[in-house]
């Protein structure tokens, strides 16, 4: 679970400062695989309700079964969202809600979904905001489908308690390679997007005439992810 943790927290950290957004989530389905539920979150003000968001009744759930992420640019009026939410966010006084939604996803298969969402700034997401979460989500659904396959080897290590020597050095070596690949995906995260955060500020604040240039970087940077 540790391992589990660290990476969803320094996924969604690094989504919320690049992303310029001021809220986060993780989701993955429920032990019955009938919905998808909150597993981690980050953010500022009221966050996500602890409740199920189905297939169909919620963005979340036809970007988990379809595998195409989305973008709305208000929450509050897009017929696709899940209401019980939209209904917590109006009851809270916010008027204005922007999101992506980016599958997580591990080879073939969609482990969850990652989401980032925006009410302060009252601006709306773009398509290229869009491209830079699926390729962060493309890093992190990988990493967290094989935090989640070193917990349950450390889970079933545990159970077999018969061969306790052999228990000893399996457990061993799982916290190591958990360890290195937690530290590997927070070092390969850091350096590009620090990158694309630097030239997503040059587009708003840089020479128009270098912008270009500014995409042709970003597009880099996003391509080395």
């Amino acid at each position: 679970t540790e391992g589990h943790t660290q990476i969803t927290q320094i996924s969604l950290a690094t989504c919320l400062d690049v992303l310029h957004a001021d809220r986060g989530y993780v989701l993955v389905p429920t032990a019955d695989g009938e919905a998808l539920e909150v597993i981690a979150q980050v953010g500022k003000g009221p966050i996500a309700p602890n409740n199920r968001f189905g297939h169909s009744d919620s963005i979340a759930g036809r970007v988990f079964c379809s595998g195409v992420s989305y973008c709305s640019p208000n929450l509050l009026v897009d017929p696709l969202s899940h209401q019980p939410s939209t209904q917590r966010w109006v009851e809270s006084g916010v008027t204005f809600v922007s999101a992506l939604y980016a599958p997580l996803r591990a080879g073939d298969q969609i482990v969850g979904v990652l989401s980032v969402t925006d009410s302060e700034t009252r601006r709306s997401f773009s398509p290229a905001d869009l491209r830079l979460l699926n390729a962060i989500a493309e890093i992190v659904g990988g990493a967290l489908q094989r935090a989640m396959i070193l917990e349950g080897l450390e889970q079933r290590v545990k159970e077999r308690t018969a061969d306790l020597a052999q228990a000893n050095a399996q457990l061993l070596e799982l916290d190591e390679m958990k360890s290195d690949f937690v530290a590997n995906v927070s070092h390969e995260l850091r350096t590009p997007l620090t990158n694309i955060k630097l030239y997503l500020e040059l587009l708003d604040s840089g020479r128009p005439e270098r912008q270009e240039h500014y995409l042709q970087v970003i597009q880099r940077e996003t391509d080395q992810l």
